[in-house]
């Protein structure tokens, strides 16, 4: 741990000064350089498939994952959005099709998690063994359709809605809005606010 790669957080009724007071009593940490990338993420990964297997059951946990973009890149907003339609919720295309059409899975969810210098967008579910061949080929299809048609404009409109409907409700407290800010602030050469991230959106 060092100066730049630690952030101090404190919300509710406490002054910069009485933060500022209590870090410098109890942190003593070296100075660091900013944060740079001087070159691209390697790909370090010989295995496109990991099994673990737990002898005995019956159901496959099962993530599919997708090396993308660091934290501050524009592409953030754009996979945000594909995995909100995806797997964002009831109304996702993949629960509606995986879990309420054809009863294979009991929940699945797609999220994209920037880096600092690199990121991952995934799709996560469970099934039995014998059905995870047919919920692997609903997903392919779905992602396929996506990739070669894009998106309809109702799609895009209908998580962009949600997005935004999502982050008034999970900021409701001084709380919640030091963790939605400290990570940027942290991992991105260039942090920014809730502002900026839903005009991103």
């Amino acid at each position: 741990i060092s100066s730049n790669r630690v952030i101090l957080v404190a919300s509710g009724g406490v002054s910069l000064e009485d933060v500022i007071r209590e870090g410098e009593k109890y942190f003593l940490l070296p100075s660091s350089s900013s944060l740079t990338f001087d070159q691209v993420l390697p790909v370090t990964r010989n295995e496109v498939i990991n099994i673990e297997p737990y002898k005995g059951k019956e159901q496959v946990h099962m993530i599919l994952a997708f090396r993308t973009v660091p934290v501050d890149h524009p592409d953030n907003f754009t996979l945000d959005i594909i995995a909100e339609v995806l797997g964002g919720g009831r109304a996702s295309i993949l629960t509606k099709e995986l879990r309420y059409q054809r009863g294979l899975v009991y929940g699945v969810g797609a999220s994209q998690m920037g880096l600092a210098d690199a990121g991952s967008w995934n799709i996560r579910t469970s099934a039995s063994k014998e059905k995870i061949q047919e919920v692997l080929d609903v997903i392919s299809v779905n992602i396929k359709r996506i990739l070669n048609e894009g998106l309809t404009e109702s799609e895009i409109q209908f998580a962009k809605d949600k997005i935004t409907k999502s982050q008034r409700m999970e900021l409701q407290d001084s709380s919640s809005w030091v963790d939605f800010h400290t990570y940027p602030q942290l991992l991105s050469l260039k942090p920014w606010t809730l502002l900026d991230y839903l005009e991103g959106i």
